[in-house]
């Protein structure tokens, strides 16, 4: 064979190499299933070398400190099975060898001098193949397992399968290892989605049954301070008046739990229909006016004429809104908050903008987290649940809205929220029917 034959047969095995490589990656499963992806690449695998019986992958289970097979692809007529193939990383048996070592092994049978390691292999004593040839996978952080390669015909699985299997080494690891993390995080997500459902549950339970005895004291509370039972002097009013506010604080703790857990329990369904935002927004400066003239601050309405209607439950964007203003109010000493609309397009952006004290860079994304209160002038936390704004984003998630703050520190806030247009074709359906968003 001339050098330019040999050459130009080197270069079209670079080439199907290369390709092997890209079809690993690109035929792989989405989502990353380990066992489909073990499978997809037993497949490639096998196809890249005719003859070739099985691609077994053995991946390292760390607490046990075993080498389990997890999958891959082999010929129908094989019965096997992954429980009987499972060995410890300890054993004296090639398979174990090859992890341990990360060096690639080709076994023999007729090969003399590995008759002993042949006998004590599993996966000789299941297949009873002509040659085995174990391929550690390795990534940064160290070996994850191993590829088991194995040929009824001793020719089919020869000097050129091995160098190919050493050359996808690489890539197959780096996918398994891929496939693996996924399952991982999979697994941690749905625990912590277990362990969120089930600390919703309490909370709702335990903020349903504070509701009766607070009403309770707070009946008891009402009826001594209007001195039903009898005149007070200024000390026990004094000290009525404080168990009373402590008692309205307490209620409202217990309602923003129960609304926020039942809101991501998904107990609480969105009432969507046509609303009006002009209209909404006069009932809500209605009823906010009183405290805006107590504090001294203006509030102005901006919204357009031909502004659209919004699909929306009318009683939890009011709730959306209440919230907002309510937490303007509270960090807002002179000026005022404006409350506005914007037409844009699919979605109606609504906005209460006030000339408080803003909200750090630092903490603007953390507002909206449960339980989240920011440091006020003297490094405490304001006085509040902070559950409002947590709820503001339940409820407009549930819209299919998006909530969001744009401000610099000592500039005020403008949060800002967008709930989609009601479109006049769905309008007249949904309003007959009480159409529920679950």
């Amino acid at each position: 064979m001339s050098d330019l034959e040999q050459e130009n047969k080197q270069l079209r095995e670079q080439v199907r190499n290369l390709a092997l490589v890209q079809n690993i990656a690109s035929d792989l499963p989405s989502p990353p299933v380990l066992s489909d992806t073990l499978a997809s690449i037993g497949r490639i695998v096998r196809q890249a070398m005719p003859g070739i019986d099985l691609a077994l992958f053995f991946l390292h289970h760390a607490p046990s400190e075993a080498l389990a097979m997890m999958g891959g692809d082999w010929n129908a007529d094989l019965a096997i099975d992954m429980r009987a193939l499972t060995i410890g990383v300890s054993e004296k048996v090639p398979l174990a060898s090859a992890f341990g070592t990360g060096q690639s092994f080709l076994y023999e049978k007729e090969n003399p001098k590995q008759n002993v390691a042949w006998g004590q292999d599993g996966l000789c004593l299941v297949l009873n193949p002509a040659r085995l040839y174990y391929v550690p996978l390795t990534v940064e952080h160290g070996h994850i397992g191993v590829l088991a390669l194995a040929a009824r015909e001793a020719l089919d699985l020869g000097p050129l399968q091995c160098h190919l299997a050493d050359l996808l080494e690489r890539p197959i690891a780096i996918a398994v290892e891929r496939s693996r993390l996924y399952e991982r995080l999979r697994s941690a997500n749905e625990k912590l989605e277990q362990i969120n459902k089930l600390k919703n549950e309490f909370i709702s339970m335990v903020s349903h049954e504070l509701r009766t005895p607070l009403t309770t004291i707070k009946g008891f509370v009402s009826i001594v301070l209007n001195e039903e039972t009898g005149p007070l002097n200024d000390q026990q009013r004094h000290f009525l008046q404080t168990s009373d506010r402590a008692i309205d604080r307490l209620t409202l703790l217990v309602s923003d739990l129960l609304d926020i857990s039942r809101i991501e329990a998904g107990q609480i369904k969105m009432q969507l229909r046509p609303v009006s935002l002009r209209d909404l927004f006069g009932r809500i400066a209605t009823n906010f006016m009183p405290q805006f003239k107590t504090q001294g601050l203006t509030l102005t309405l901006n919204i357009p004429e031909s502004l659209p209607t919004v699909l929306a439950d009318p009683d939890r964007i009011t709730q959306v809104l209440d919230n907002l203003l309510t937490n303007a109010l509270k960090f807002t000493t002179k000026g005022g908050i404006t409350l506005s609309a914007v037409d844009k397009g699919d979605f109606v952006m609504v906005s209460v903008k006030d000339t408080g004290v803003g909200i750090p860079l630092d903490e603007q994304d953390k507002i909206f987290d449960k339980f989240y209160q920011i440091k006020t002038g003297g490094g405490w936390p304001a006085k509040g649940t902070g559950l409002g704004l947590a709820i503001v984003r339940s409820i407009v998630e549930s819209h299919r809205g998006k909530v969001w703050v744009e401000c610099e520190a000592g500039q005020g806030a403008d949060f800002r929220f967008i709930l989609p247009r009601a479109r006049l074709e769905a309008a007249d359906p949904i309003a007959a029917t009480g159409h529920v968003l679950s």
